[in-house]
């Protein structure tokens, strides 16, 4: 009886610090500062402590063996090599440029010193190490973690109703001290231009409310009750209402991509051809409201700078040129400069002639092979090949309108926020990082899930 009690205590501790971490990361001004990210990173690994004391407990130390793990921990075995202190002659086997950059910046020391690490800047990679771990080890957590159809609805709820009230947060911020360019009403004017909600971002900001809109879809066409499904409905509308209000451009574009894509999906999968319809008159009604409560003069006039000429406006080359990227990796092509180190390298590269600090490279695709090298891509790639196609091929077959519609959710947030990498960096943002892996292990386990009672 005791020992019943004591693994009931940690599961509800254990639900209580993945419900914070969903909680906290985005209000946080999205965990960028180090405190923020540290505390994320602190709350994982005790979460996964709670995790396995509870396993031990209760006499059941299994976890779920899937390929998906192979890959990420590969990833995390090239980061570390990245921070192993090497001979110099070995480096010059591995990555001859770097070997070269030691010579050249650090002539003495080169002559000196025996041992150095492939990455230019060893606490950039010590700090994108702790962080990438953090990420692995909650999508394995959730995979193993979650079990009942219970959690799997609390976890769900908790985002939507998260993103809920970030949305009319973001929503009242617009419309009063928007002008003073601060994230709350107690920062300093001007400390934060571009924010949006609490994101430092109004991209990141978007981004956050791409993962979130297709878990409300997901409901719409789940098997709960009208009055539920009107709940989710009016949530959709108010966080799709706050993306638009965002004025993000690739937030937008995604927003209209994954209604579409959804219905496409849903039109595709038999049985499943009317909820298709339901999309479709969900996308025009929420699109109307939209038209009459914002200003769509300014919308359009976002979307026109595209294509100006200016570095800054435009959506494909903010400070740096995908061809300059290309160049970083030609010259650090198998395991990269070093996970975290885009920004001590980059602006050598750089031909934009803008006089501004940009520490990412817009891009998370070629900030990665950058980063990693080819090794690290791959490896990655792998891992959301195996995704998708183990998800996708998985759902086709369900019939559980529950797991239908929240698995669906998952894929097309999943889709969506991926589409957006390729013009920003939202997975560089750890409170959208950790959604992103959340939202993908809850997908992962639930298409694989059967639940004995279904209403």
């Amino acid at each position: 009886m005791f020992r019943l009690d004591t693994v009931s205590f940690f599961s509800y501790l254990a639900d209580f610090f993945l419900i914070f971490l969903i909680i906290f990361t985005p209000f946080f001004y999205g965990s960028v500062t180090a405190v923020g990210y540290i505390f994320m990173e602190s709350f994982i690994f005790l979460f996964f402590t709670l995790w396995l004391i509870k396993m031990i407990l209760g006499g059941n130390l299994l976890f779920l063996k899937t390929n998906l793990l192979i890959t990420l921990i590969l990833f995390v075995f090239l980061v570390i090599i990245q921070i192993i202190p090497l001979p110099l002659k070995i480096i010059e086997f591995i990555s001859p440029k770097i070997a070269h950059i030691y010579r050249e910046l650090l002539p003495l020391k080169s002559k000196v010193l025996p041992f150095f690490t492939l990455s230019i800047c060893v606490n950039s990679t010590i700090d994108f190490l702790f962080k990438i771990l953090s990420y692995f080890l909650i999508f394995f957590l959730i995979i193993n973690y979650i079990q009942k159809k219970e959690q799997f609805q609390i976890l769900f709820n908790a985002i939507i109703i998260c993103g809920f009230i970030i949305s009319i947060f973001a929503i009242i911020q617009n419309f009063t001290y928007a002008n003073l360019d601060k994230v709350y009403w107690f920062d300093i004017n001007g400390s934060a231009p571009s924010c949006f909600g609490p994101f430092v971002n109004r991209n990141h900001f978007a981004g956050y409310m791409e993962m979130v809109i297709p878990l409300c879809l997901g409901y719409l066409i789940s098997d709960i009750d009208i009055k539920r499904k009107t709940l989710y409905g009016m949530s959709l509308f108010v966080i799709s209402l706050s993306l638009f209000l965002s004025l993000s451009r690739a937030g937008m574009v995604i927003y209209l991509l994954e209604l579409l894509s959804m219905i496409i999906f849903l039109w595709i999968k038999k049985r499943f051809e009317e909820q298709s319809i339901i999309m479709w008159l969900s996308f025009l009604f929420i699109l109307v409201f939209i038209f009459f409560l914002t200003d769509f003069k300014v919308i359009f006039e976002r979307f026109f700078s595209i294509f100006e000429a200016s570095p800054k406006e435009s959506i494909f080359e903010r400070g740096y040129r995908w061809q300059d990227m290309f160049k970083i990796w030609y010259d650090f092509p198998f395991l990269g400069i070093g996970g975290g180190a885009f920004s001590s390298i980059a602006p050598l590269y750089k031909r934009v002639n803008l006089q501004m600090t940009i520490v990412h490279a817009h891009n998370d695709y070629l900030e990665l092979l950058v980063e990693t090298g080819i090794f690290g891509f791959l490896l990655l790639s792998l891992f959301f090949y195996l995704y998708f196609s183990q998800v996708i091929k998985m759902w086709m077959k369900r019939h559980d309108r529950f797991v239908v519609g929240l698995v669906l959710g998952g894929i097309i947030s999943n889709l969506g926020i991926l589409i957006h990498s390729w013009v920003d960096f939202n997975l560089r943002i750890p409170a959208n990082a950790l959604l992103f892996f959340i939202i993908s292990g809850l997908t992962y386990k639930l298409v694989f899930s059967i639940f004995k009672f279904n209403k």
